[in-house]
């Protein structure tokens, strides 16, 4: 009897172990969500996505968004060339 009580007991936790997250986490961390695509490189966005002429340093401009340091940030088209830019950080994640 004690045997089948501690084999209900294990499954029960085995169970709760396997039940997902939260649901609004929608995104692994260090994703985009919905409208961004992939995270890019600093570097991939400016190739991607060319500041206009004159623009003074689009890096600098960039890296401004980069709250986590990890070089990559999501990115939305918009229209005229416009760009919506995010840091990849707290996107899909509950802190």
């Amino acid at each position: 009897m004690k045997i089948r009580i501690l084999l209900v007991a294990a499954l029960v936790v085995a169970g709760i172990g396997l039940t997902g997250g939260p649901a609004t986490a929608k995104h692994a961390p260090g994703g985009c969500g919905t409208g961004f695509g992939e995270p890019l490189s600093i570097a991939e966005v400016i190739e991607h996505f060319p500041p206009p002429p004159g623009f003074p340093d689009p890096e600098g401009a960039l890296r401004a968004f980069d709250i986590n340091g990890d070089d990559h940030l999501c990115v939305k088209p918009q229209p005229q060339g416009k760009i919506i830019v995010v840091d990849n950080k707290s996107v899909g994640q509950i802190s």
